[in-house]
């Protein structure tokens, strides 16, 4: 997992939004603990709207179980702003409430709260990550609520699973490799995956390719 530098932290702006007043302090201590600025925390999801459009936040960490109110319009205050979902035990709650617009990583509330300090310091450096125990029923809903990938992505991530090289599926296909890279990354994207290893591993997982 991509680390921010412990000395950078007090640069990274964070809210936190939890239903449940002691995780909520929990979290919020953590993350003081390991150095970043928290700039405020809420309880409601009429609050975590409000604070993020005051605040700016560079990251915003949201309890799952608020998703059914902010979902698109937590996207709409602060485009800039990244997400960190902190799930339920099974994260089934990711099912019911929905896939946040813009969350860049997926942890289970069974995970320590030291490992969503190395979440939050992948997300602050722009990468994406997804708590391997969340990643099965992420995928499975996106998958509901429509493709996730086109057919040409799903050809594509079969032949890297296969072991080919992007020459090799470029040639395969009768496509520029320039054009294998954008298929891949936009598979990436779609899965929430932050490697091509990992995309090929929940389509594998989810069965979208064989």
């Amino acid at each position: 997992m991509f680390a921010t530098a412990p000395g950078s932290r007090s640069t990274v702006r964070v809210v936190v939004a939890d239903g449940h007043p002691v995780m909520l302090s929990a979290i919020a201590a953590e993350l003081r603990r390991a150095g970043f600025n928290l700039v405020g925390t809420a309880t409601s999801s009429e609050r975590i709207l409000t604070l993020v459009e005051e605040t700016q936040p560079d990251v915003a960490v949201l309890d799952a179980a608020m998703l059914a109110m902010t979902g698109k319009n937590l996207a709409a205050v602060c485009a800039a702003t990244r997400v960190v979902i902190f799930t339920g035990s099974d994260g089934h709650t990711v099912l019911d409430q929905g896939i946040e617009p813009g969350a860049l990583a997926y942890i289970s509330k069974t995970q320590p709260l030291g490992a969503l300090v190395d979440v939050v310091d992948t997300v602050a450096a722009g990468r994406s990550w997804v708590d391997p125990a969340v990643a099965p029923i992420l995928v499975a809903k996106v998958a509901a609520d429509g493709d996730v990938l086109t057919p040409r992505e799903r050809q594509v991530l079969a032949l890297v699973a296969d072991g080919c090289s992007y020459q090799e599926i470029s040639e395969r296909l009768a496509i520029a490799v320039s054009t294998v890279q954008q298929h891949v990354t936009s598979a990436m994207q779609g899965l929430a995956a932050d490697t091509r290893t990992q995309a090929v591993a929940l389509a594998l997982r989810s069965f979208m390719i064989d």
